[in-house]
């Protein structure tokens, strides 16, 4: 592939919140990419840490001289993921979580497609595999709920992506351009700190392809998603789907602000299933774990939503939800 002067061809942007164990493992298998020394940077974005974070990060640029440090004071990972973009110098920027670790040719894979497959995609998704902490997954956790600790698999074969599908903002490349045209991630459909605000990639995802923009899964570009003891429990995984329940809310605020006549109607359709849930939840009480484990599951959306929505009713200038 061929860069235009002064321009490099990946800009490779890793946001970061008080993960400083984590992000050295993370920045090391991105230094170590099969890529010539001057196509690529490697931008951290620092999302208002208060550990040892830029040390971390200070320390290792001065051995590899690829990577460029920024501050970004206001919390949220969607906001630090723009500062990133805006920030870059490469003609592609890639997202990589600080808790991932990439395959040595993971990066080169994932710019592959923008070069050599027709339509040429704005967005390049890589697979992502799941790296357990203790080295095994919890019995009881079903390959069901992998989705959930961002585990994206859509097989063996690489793909146009539909809008049917969907993308993580991890081991994900974009054409810069077409990147900030769209206007980037939502900046309230994002994590702050550790709070369960998401799909703000689906989002962005989904707006692209509105614009008639395309997609490609590209499974041969592979990284690794640390899950931690923390995230192996059924209460962890109650809270995220709380969480997303929220989430849905959030994606259609404008609605719900400007008409309480569509907040009400939501709201109580969604206690009526919550009521139906609960139900479900009791008469499981005797089947198999799993069963119950699904109910609780479900449950745990509708009371997100229903949280979300009454923080609408009151006029709550942001949404909050549960925290990890």
């Amino acid at each position: 592939m061929t860069t235009r002067p002064q321009e490099l061809l990946v800009s490779i942007i890793v946001c970061t919140y008080n993960r400083e164990k984590l992000l050295e493992k993370t920045l090391l298998s991105l230094v170590e990419q099969d890529l010539a020394g001057d196509a690529y940077e490697i931008v951290v974005v620092d999302n208002a840490s208060s550990d040892n974070t830029r040390a971390v990060v200070e320390r290792i640029a001065k051995s590899s001289g690829k990577i460029r440090y920024i501050y970004e004071s206001r919390v949220g990972v969607a906001i630090a993921r723009n500062t990133g973009a805006r920030m870059s110098r490469g003609r592609y920027i890639t997202f990589f979580d600080d808790d991932n670790v990439a395959d040595v040719n993971c990066v080169r894979e994932l710019l592959c497609p923008f070069e050599e497959i027709l339509p040429r995609p704005s967005i390049v998704a890589g697979r992502i595999d799941l790296d357990w902490e203790g080295n095994e997954r919890p019995l009881w956790f079903s390959d069901r709920y992998d989705r959930w600790v961002s585990r994206y698999d859509f097989g063996d074969q690489p793909r146009q992506l539909t809008a049917d599908d969907y993308i993580v903002t991890m081991n994900v490349a974009f054409d810069r351009e077409d990147y900030l045209t769209s206007g980037g991630i939502r900046e309230d459909l994002s994590r702050k700190g550790r709070m369960f605000i998401t799909s703000g990639d689906v989002d962005l995802f989904v707006r692209m392809l509105s614009r008639g923009m395309h997609a490609y899964y590209q499974p041969s570009a592979l990284a690794f998603h640390f899950v931690p003891k923390s995230r192996q429990k059924r209460s962890w995984l109650m809270k995220r789907i709380f969480g997303e329940g929220t989430t849905q809310i959030v994606l259609d605020l404008e609605l719900y602000r400007k008409s309480w006549k569509a907040a009400y109607s939501r709201y109580f359709h969604e206690l009526r299933s919550c009521v139906g849930s609960f139900g479900r939840l009791a008469a499981a009480c005797w089947k198999r774990s799993e069963v119950r484990l699904d109910c609780a599951l479900i449950t745990a959306m509708h009371l997100g939503r229903m949280s979300a929505l009454a923080q609408i009713a009151m006029h709550r200038s942001e949404i909050v939800t549960t925290r990890e």
